[in-house]
């Protein structure tokens, strides 16, 4: 069908009605991806549009077991939403429209996949769209290629009318812009899944970060960063308690922003220790490289590292036993003098001889390729075990 037979069956609005509605819609298809709740506001324009009782969508991937997200949009009338979404939910697999709609692209009404006897004989109908209020049905399918499918329905209750050809008419033709937008919203999950595991991966290393956009102001800043005392959120800035260091810290950024604005293909990295009454604390600034096209104030300009040596996780003796190969009580005490134990003091929290320990040690030593216990400490560190 082209989009001229499509305006043709149109809608019953007058055209330039349902021209200003395309519009707007399509624009909400696209802005859906960025909402807090996927397509909230897309639904909510074309319940109103086709003036139905609900307009609801489920997000999948498909090739995962993961439990569909529902987004329900009845403009605020009823407050069986809930319940109705959790009966949705369990009762999905008997949805006879649900079930017919097997390609992207595929829009069915109800009443074309099911005769009305043969419905409400149906568990679907009798435990969910009885005792709801629903009564007419019509649905839609789109996919992506890494696997999301989208489906998307509109429900009238037994006072409205059945669904027809012209509301078919107004979903077929925002399909392509619903299978784009939906490969976008894919792309978005990727990047937030890969940023969810990377971010995991430095707070298992305890390295905390903060990004800066081009004015110095915080976009994002890990959690690991909000429980360490020296560091100030104050009005979206970093700063840090001592006002001696916070002066030296502020210039570092200065300087990194200065050099991302001048030169931002390279970049500038430059430390600072601030001393603490527990714990000393380390920092990192580096400017993110940029091109031309990212170097405003509002992407990312400057990377801050943050660690701490009271807040280091050490691995587990069973993993650091398992990747250098010490037997328990060998990997135990590789854990001990890693976390800075003499051989007297780990002896005692082995309950062993001190001249056992030291025995023990020479086989640490040896299994490890070292001979000093700062090189056992370095090696522990920088071992994948610190990741699980």
């Amino acid at each position: 069908m082209t989009d001229d037979d499509i305006a043709g069956a149109g809608a019953a609005a007058p055209d330039h009605e349902w021209s200003q509605a395309y519009e707007e819609l399509v624009a909400l298809v696209y802005q859906g991806p960025l909402d807090e709740q996927p397509w909230r506001g897309f639904l909510q324009r074309l319940r109103s549009h086709l003036g139905s009782d609900v307009a609801a969508m489920t997000l999948r991937h498909f090739s995962r077991d993961l439990p569909q997200l529902v987004i329900w949009e009845s403009g605020g009338q009823g407050d069986d939403a809930e319940a109705v979404r959790g009966s949705r939910l369990r009762l999905c697999d008997l949805d006879p429209l649900g079930k017919a709609l097997t390609r992207s692209g595929d829009v069915r009404i109800l009443d074309e996949v099911i005769a009305r006897e043969e419905l409400v004989k149906t568990s679907f109908y009798t435990e969910l769209m009885a005792p709801f209020g629903i009564e007419y049905q019509l649905g839609i399918l789109v996919s992506e290629p890494s696997g999301w499918k989208c489906g998307m329905g509109l429900m009238n209750g037994p006072s409205k009318r059945n669904f027809d050809r012209a509301d078919k008419a107004c979903l077929q033709r925002l399909i392509p812009h619903l299978e784009r937008a939906l490969e976008t919203y894919a792309k978005l999950e990727q990047a937030r899944s890969r940023e969810m595991v990377l971010a995991d991966t430095l707070e298992r290393m305890s390295i905390g970060t903060v990004i800066l956009d081009g004015t110095g102001a915080i976009m994002e800043a890990s959690r690991m960063v909000e429980d360490i005392p020296q560091l100030l959120i104050n009005r979206g800035r970093l700063a840090i308690s001592s006002s001696q260091a916070n002066a030296q810290f502020q210039a570092l950024v200065k300087e990194a922003l200065d050099h991302r604005s001048r030169n931002g293909a390279a970049s500038f990295i430059d430390a600072l220790k601030v001393e603490g009454e527990e714990s000393d604390l380390g920092l990192l600034v580096r400017s993110v490289e940029c091109s031309d096209q990212t170097r405003g104030d509002v992407y990312p300009a400057v990377i801050v590292y943050v660690s701490q040596a009271a807040t280091r996780r050490l691995a587990s003796d069973q993993l650091v036993g398992r990747i250098f190969g010490l037997s328990p009580t060998e990997a135990r005490l590789a854990m001990h003098l890693a976390n800075g134990m003499s051989l007297a003091e780990a002896a005692a929290a082995l309950g062993l001889a001190e001249s056992s320990v030291r025995t023990y040690s020479k086989y640490v030593f040896a299994k490890l390729g070292v001979s000093r216990q700062a090189d056992l400490v370095r090696l522990v560190l920088n071992s994948v075990a610190l990741l699980a």
